[in-house]
């Protein structure tokens, strides 16, 4: 089940990432952000950038169990960044989408968040099987 909302995340994300956008859409987008978000200090296109990335480690790393993948943390890490890359060198290529470096940073931040989520939620789980499976017997000697 995992595998496949991976997959279909992977399918959404490209079609996000890479469909054009007509002129009335494009005109609709620009009214809508001038209506409800112009007085933002960042750019909406960045935070979606963000958005849209940060599921991405959680879910690859999930799968990666059914990929049968030894090194999960790593391959999540690699994939996801690769995967950054990739989409942005496609849209400098489309003719109707363009690179934009911050749409790249906006990638990598959502993707190091979850990534440091997944880390910190691996250390703790560590640390809790650890008391866990530790002999009641050990330890200091109470007199």
């Amino acid at each position: 089940m995992v595998l496949l909302l991976w997959l279909g995340y992977i399918a959404v994300l490209f079609w996000l990432l890479f469909k054009p956008i007509s002129q009335e859409q494009s005109k609709l987008l620009v009214g809508l952000w001038l209506k409800y978000f112009s007085n933002l200090p960042f750019e909406i296109d960045k935070a979606v950038h963000f958005c849209l990335f940060a599921p991405l480690p959680l879910l690859t790393y999930l799968s990666s169990a059914f990929l049968r993948i030894k090194f999960k943390l790593l391959f999540t890490s690699l994939f996801s960044i690769l995967l950054a890359f990739f989409t942005e060198i496609v849209q400098s290529f489309l003719p109707y989408r363009s690179y934009d470096l911050y749409d790249l940073v906006a990638d990598l931040l959502g993707i190091s968040v979850c990534l440091l989520a997944i880390i910190i939620f691996l250390i703790a789980e560590k640390l809790v099987n650890g008391r866990r499976n530790r002999p009641s017997n050990v330890g200091p000697k109470k007199s």
